[in-house]
């Protein structure tokens, strides 16, 4: 790139995401908003692609535009939602404005406990299953045999293990709320986030670890967001939090250290900060050189965007994964040259192949609209589980939505199902009073 676009495309993705972050302050007075989250999140991409520290390939004008036109439907969708509710408040003579709702700390921390408990079991056996397949010595050694082996995980007798280990994603909501509501540092509100990064460390993956936080975060802003309140606390067995953390300090010291002993067999310290870089700005040129010459077996239909619905579906006979059209949609999209191989494309490839240029519009549109929409009834309104859980899978999917779609991936939303009757549960009857204002609180 000459050095006017790098100029360009800094400051333009500076732009973006200072702009996008005070916007979402204005009108949603929050920074955490779909709108400041969406916005921060691709303007600070797109600002690290102007830095250019490793040669990339150039954006092409026809791909810039899109990626901009994008930011634009997500922005107009997210103002069509604070108009909407604008003009709904204002035609409403009286509404219900919700007290906080009640939950229970004796359910939640029970809840908590067994489901951080049993998901680090599923991991911990995946490990040990591993280890019987690796020995330790040839793992420290060739740290990405590790990957290898995890691919392949989940078929054979430790299928079980498998489902314990989804077990984490309803936790990590439960932990989200324990936090928003004791505010306190405790092991247990932050188990399940210390065990899906331990071992997203020891199987060499980073999208376990980045949704696990983001679920979290979502679950926490929600919580406060909602204004749940605690019937009181609850304190667990100081014996057993201290046990448990020990074995996940041992967990996490394992991950970290194949991850050292990846670090000493490849490139070093420095090849991984460009691993980062390129891992928060290379998706912009990957994109571009894909529209250039973009999957012939495309348009999906939506098929690509909900791959992991494709799964489900194909168990449920409704459809047939193994023809040839379904054979051509991997999760896993193949490698680019920008100049390097690579292979993220961010979300918005997906809704390439699925409807063309003009998905990517409406999509982004779609997902602004309906994201700003749920955080504003979250306050708005009466406590509404599946609201709440929903609102939290879309803050999720928007914080990975410059690398993939997460509903591509089946477990994550199969962990929010579980996640339902369990809000259910902790959840004591919300008090409710009536606004004689006729506005929306």
């Amino acid at each position: 790139m000459g050095e006017w676009s790098v100029t360009m495309f800094f400051l333009t993705g500076m732009a973006v995401a200072v702009g996008g972050i005070s916007l979402s302050r204005c009108l949603f007075r929050s920074y955490l908003s779909p709108l400041g989250l969406y916005f921060g999140l691709w303007g600070s991409g797109l600002a690290l692609y102007g830095l250019d520290f490793v040669g990339y390939v150039p954006i092409t004008d026809h791909s810039f535009l899109l990626v901009m036109a994008s930011l634009l439907c997500f922005c107009w969708g997210a103002l069509s939602a604070v108009a909407l509710q604008h003009v709904v408040n204002q035609g409403t003579c009286a509404s219900y404005v919700s007290r906080p709702s009640v939950v229970s700390m004796a359910r939640l921390n029970t809840l908590l406990v067994v489901t951080s408990l049993l998901s680090f079991i599923g991991a911990a056996a995946t490990m040990a299953s591993l280890l019987r397949q690796v020995p330790l010595p040839l793992l420290m050694s060739q740290p990405w045999l590790v990957r290898q082996q995890f691919l392949g995980f989940g078929t054979g007798t430790l299928r079980w293990a498998a489902w314990l280990i989804n077990l984490n994603y309803p936790a990590l909501i439960l932990s989200g709320i324990a936090f928003a509501l004791t505010r306190r540092f405790g092991l247990w509100n932050f188990a399940p986030l210390a065990t899906q990064i331990g071992f997203s460390f020891v199987v060499m993956g980073r999208y376990p670890a980045i949704t696990a936080a983001l679920i979290f975060l979502g679950s926490m802003s929600a919580a406060q967001r909602a204004r749940l309140e605690p019937d009181g606390v609850v304190q667990i067995c100081s014996k057993l939090r201290q046990a448990v953390g020990i074995i996940m300090v041992v967990l996490s010291v394992l991950g970290l250290a194949l991850q050292v002993a990846a670090l000493r067999t490849g490139a070093g310290v420095s090849g991984a900060l460009r691993s980062v870089y390129v891992y928060a700005s290379g998706e912009f040129p990957a994109l571009s050189v894909y529209l250039q010459s973009p999957d012939p077996n495309r348009p999906t239909y939506g098929f690509s965007t909900f791959l992991g619905l494709v799964h489900d579906l194909d168990k449920l006979g409704i459809i047939n994964k193994q023809s040839s059209f379904f054979n051509e949609i991997k999760l896993y999209k193949d490698g680019i040259n920008i100049p390097f191989s690579y292979n993220v494309f961010t979300y918005l490839r997906d809704l390439f192949d699925d409807f063309g240029s003009l998905g990517m519009c409406l999509g982004p549109l779609a997902l602004g609209f309906t994201s700003s929409l749920l955080f504003l009834i979250l306050k708005a309104r009466p406590f509404n589980t599946t609201i709440f859980l929903l609102y939290v899978y879309l803050f999720s999917f928007i914080g990975l939505s410059l690398w993939l779609s997460l509903t591509s991936n089946r477990q994550y939303y199969w962990g929010f199902l579980v996640a339902f009757p369990l809000m259910r549960l902790i959840l004591i009857k919300p008090r409710l009073r009536m606004d004689s204002g006729g506005r929306i609180a």
